[in-house]
């Protein structure tokens, strides 16, 4: 058999409806609820908010400015950011955004491997523009 003496929250919740959380050892309310708890509840929110699933504070949103004149500027920018998502914990949204960062890197160089061939063949014609 159980322990008997567990009690219930008395506190209720947002819906009004009575907490269904156990109180606290020897008190009348959950962590949620019980008055004295609200400074430590208020902090956990507050390192939750920080955590940010691995992400570090001031990595977005630095203000730094790029100007893209040539292809190479946009690779060095998706490199970058590819490197960024690589340092962050694994998971599915991460893998997602490395792999399309991953295909959009590879069309540049295809592309830019065709332009390349154009290039060349149109300075053998002589018709280069």
């Amino acid at each position: 058999m159980g322990d008997s003496t567990a009690t219930t929250c008395t506190g209720t919740t947002k819906r009004g409806t009575p907490c269904q959380n156990p109180a606290l050892p020897g008190e009348a309310w959950c962590w949620w609820h019980h008055p004295d708890k609200a400074d430590a509840r208020k902090l956990a929110r507050s390192k939750g908010g920080k955590a940010r699933h691995g992400r570090r504070l001031g990595d977005v949103g630095q203000g730094e400015y790029i100007e893209i004149g040539e292809l190479g500027d946009v690779v060095g920018v998706l490199e970058r950011e590819l490197n960024a998502l690589l340092s962050l914990e694994k998971s599915i949204s991460r893998a997602r955004a490395v792999g399309y960062l991953a295909s959009v890197l590879s069309s540049i160089y295809k592309d830019s491997e065709l332009e390349q061939r154009l290039a060349a063949l149109e300075a053998q014609a002589g018709t280069g523009r």
